[in-house]
């Protein structure tokens, strides 16, 4: 038994997102694959940034990037979009990253 909370949450025999959570965080990953992840993050920062030069959210980078967060479900990115930028603006920044990135 672990003598700490952080130790004893991956070795629990639970399934739940919290357990499976710090399994996940505590997972061994080689170094190449963090390479290629920093990788493709800045490929997509590049493209992003790219993709909103000439327009007004040319200086929201930040914003957009913490928006492409959720580019793995186009449902939960739209709301997203919807909620940070309102209706007429999260439409038009989600049909960019829809056309775009997607």
């Amino acid at each position: 038994m672990n003598s700490t909370i952080g130790g004893c949450i991956p070795s629990a025999n639970e399934n739940n997102v919290r357990t499976r959570t710090a399994r996940e965080e505590l997972r061994n990953t080689s170094m190449e694959e963090d390479v290629e992840r920093y990788r493709n993050e800045e490929r997509l920062r590049e493209k992003t940034e790219e993709i909103f030069r000439d327009t007004k959210y040319g200086t929201m980078n930040e914003q957009l990037w913490e928006l492409l967060k959720e580019k793995d479900c186009r449902r939960k990115l739209y709301v997203k979009a919807l909620k940070m930028f309102g209706r007429k603006d999260g439409m038009e920044v989600y049909r960019r990253i829809r056309d775009e990135l997607l």
